[in-house]
């Protein structure tokens, strides 16, 4: 028999290495701010195995709060829907437990009324990394201990991205695809998700475009488990904000052909918009230097949709899939830019004599539009101002 000593310094080691807490394979969330309108706003929250949540809100100036019930949803989600708001004012909110523990809150600012005002909006795609020790948790079902996961390399830039977008307080946050890698998987969506965006998914409007890594677990059921879309049956959308109409786009999963029914909402919404400025935003880029520059499907997109955009004067196509900041000539009076650098690992970058500026670097853009202008911005996480340009009405 061996002696206790000799047995206490391996038990000791393994109990450093190895968490006995079983791996999250149902994450829970912050308050999620999602819908945001001149009256209305929808916060989710993701509290599996939990009690009924309540919600508070008021006046972020210390006025009297409303106490709201939530709407049970899909798995863990709870819904809290907010109305009877005033267009462009700022509201206070706070999320309590069924025991009255605080599970988090923010303030938001509801939009102007449609064509009236301004908004800040930010954008970013395929941010969606997971830490390394994950596929040694996944592969082997041993969940390391906290300090190891903490200093386990292969970390990914999205946490420090979000920091950096919080400090600029956009009203709204365009994600271009790729939430999750490298499958999609719900139990992934706290460590890609949840966690490093916890503060901005809390105090901005977000909006969710399909990435093909989002598509591969149930053809993008997490994604909708995780966020809400406007209609449950079709997997583009359409929305505005104060002086912008937005369009979300599905290039990968929905078909947008010239007989599609994609395409011929493309062009009814277009067709029926008043806003001055027009901003469309999905995974697929039109135009890229970077490693999807041969891929058939952007020509598609390229020869079918972009004279829709032309046509419509759209003002600007945000995409992702290339991890790369790129940003081309105005195309028949379209700007089109890849976004892609949310913090999975950067991709390399080949001449193109149309680009206007590009970098490899990790990334994100903001845009300030108001209903005579619109200005647009790129920043590197180190905070460097990498491109802006301007259009007036």
């Amino acid at each position: 028999m061996l002696p206790l000593s000799r047995i206490v310094p391996p038990v000791l080691l393994v109990a450093m290495v190895v968490s006995l807490r079983p791996g999250d394979r149902d994450p829970k969330s912050g308050p999620i701010l999602q819908g945001v309108g001149p009256h209305e706003a929808t916060v989710l929250l993701h509290l599996p195995g939990g009690g009924r949540p309540r919600m508070e809100v008021g006046d972020p100036m210390g006025g009297a709060f409303q106490e709201l019930g939530a709407r049970k949803g899909l798995g863990g989600r709870w819904e809290f829907r907010i109305r009877g708001l005033m267009p462009d004012s700022r509201y206070r909110y706070r999320l309590f437990s069924q025991q009255g523990k605080s599970l988090g809150g923010g303030v938001f600012r509801t939009a102007p009324l449609p064509g009236r005002g301004k908004v800040r909006f930010a954008a970013f795609g395929d941010s969606g990394k997971i830490p390394g020790w994950t596929y040694f948790r996944d592969s082997t079902g041993v969940q390391p201990a906290p300090w190891l996961q903490r200093i386990w390399p292969d970390q990914g830039a999205q946490g420090l991205l979000a920091r950096h977008i919080l400090e600029r307080s956009p009203d709204l946050v365009l994600h271009l695809g790729d939430l999750v890698y490298p499958w999609g998987r719900w139990e992934h969506y706290g460590l890609a998700v949840f966690e490093p965006f916890r503060e901005l998914l809390a105090r901005a409007d977000f909006r969710p475009s399909l990435g093909n890594h989002d598509l591969i677990t149930a053809r993008g059921g997490p994604l909708f488990r995780a966020f809400l879309y406007p209609r449950a049956d079709q997997r583009y959308y359409s929305f505005v904000r104060g002086p912008v109409l937005f369009l979300c786009l599905d290039a990968f999963s929905s078909p947008i052909g010239e007989k599609s029914p994609q395409f011929a909402w493309i062009q009814r919404t277009l067709a029926q918009s008043r806003e001055p400025w027009k901003v469309v935003f999905l995974h697929r880029p039109f135009f890229t230097a970077s490693r999807s520059r041969k891929d058939r499907e952007n020509d598609q997109l390229r020869r079918l949709v972009h004279p829709l955009f032309a046509k419509y004067r759209v003002s600007l196509v945000l995409s992702g899939h290339d991890h790369v900041y790129e940003r081309y000539k105005p195309q028949d009076g379209v700007h089109y830019a890849v976004v892609g650098g949310g913090g999975k690992n950067l991709y390399q970058l080949h001449p193109d004599p149309l680009l206007e500026k590009s970098c490899r670097c990790f990334s994100y853009v903001l845009v300030e539009a108001g209903e005579r202008s619109f200005f647009f911005q790129a920043f590197s996480i180190g905070r460097e101002r990498l491109d802006a340009f301007q259009l007036a009405r």
